[in-house]
């Protein structure tokens, strides 16, 4: 398995819902800070960055929580929580 490419911030600029398609393991993300992003109508038009500013939330902030995020297994299997998190 190739290793992750690590979160790129120019990404934040791109609308949410395009966002996801690339990285999909930012749901986990998403949820963790209760971002109602995820299926949201307005997702295909607003920038994640502008999400995050509306949300309170730093660039940096969700940056980091990205980059401790684990990838999904080989097997598909998609992560339910962030390390060091309970659900």
């Amino acid at each position: 398995m190739a290793s992750p490419t690590p979160p790129d911030p120019s990404d934040l600029d791109l609308p949410i819902a395009d966002y996801l398609a690339r990285r999909p393991e930012a749901v986990t993300v998403f949820l963790a800070l209760r971002l109602a992003c995820v299926g949201c109508d307005f997702s295909a038009f607003d920038t994640l960055r502008q999400a995050l500013s509306v949300h309170g939330i730093t660039p940096n902030v969700f940056l980091d929580r990205l980059d401790s995020v684990h990838l999904p297994a080989s097997d598909g299997s998609i992560p339910t929580s962030l390390q060091g998190e309970t659900a």
